[in-house]
């Protein structure tokens, strides 16, 4: 988890092999139901030319089913607090 903290939607698709547009389809559900984060600081300035990929995190309830599922545990702490403050120099 820790390898890939803050990672770009076009890397975790190659990573895992699959299309961008099965992996942002993915990837926004995982959102919505809380085991990734946005970071919001992307949000804050426009791209000049197209739509840039969006920078997700691993969100607090992501952390406990690795490590409830996986045993892939990274210590206590509040991931989603974490990524709320990373700035733009993280990602």
């Amino acid at each position: 988890m820790a390898r890939h903290r803050l990672i770009r939607s076009t890397h975790i698709a190659a990573i895992v092999g699959r299309s961008l547009d099965r992996t942002k389809g993915r990837l926004q559900l995982l959102f919505h139901a809380g085991y990734v984060d946005r970071p919001r600081a992307q949000l804050d300035r426009f791209p000049t030319s197209g739509t840039a990929p969006m920078v997700y995190a691993l969100a607090e309830r992501g952390a406990r089913l690795l490590c409830e599922r996986e045993g892939l545990c990274c210590g206590a702490g509040d991931w989603s607090y974490n990524n709320r403050r990373a700035g733009r120099p993280f990602y």
